[in-house]
């Protein structure tokens, strides 16, 4: 499971916990934003961040190009550093 950010991913912890499935022997979560709390919850959890500057220069050079007409079906790559902590995990083994 991504959280669009990392406290939506708390409500996804502990709605997951409340339901009795196990992170991240059952489910995997991950949230994005990076703040600094993530590293403290229980389990910790796996998040990633990118340059919010970076990420508006993309945003405002789409819009500009699309304002002016131009192609937007170029894909926006903004670079994003992961944070790998205890949320994560392989997937569980399926039984046959």
């Amino acid at each position: 499971m991504l959280a669009a950010d990392d406290l939506l991913a708390l409500g996804v912890l502990r709605s997951l916990a409340e339901s009795g499935l196990r992170v991240p022997g059952q489910v995997s979560v991950a949230g994005f934003g990076d703040r600094p709390e993530a590293a403290h919850l229980v389990p910790a959890l796996t998040t990633a961040t990118g340059d919010p500057a970076e990420v508006g220069e993309a945003a405002v050079g789409l819009l500009l190009r699309l304002l002016g007409g131009h192609d937007t079906d170029t894909p926006l790559l903004v670079p994003a550093r992961l944070r790998v902590r205890h949320s994560t995990g392989p997937p569980p083994l399926r039984r046959r």
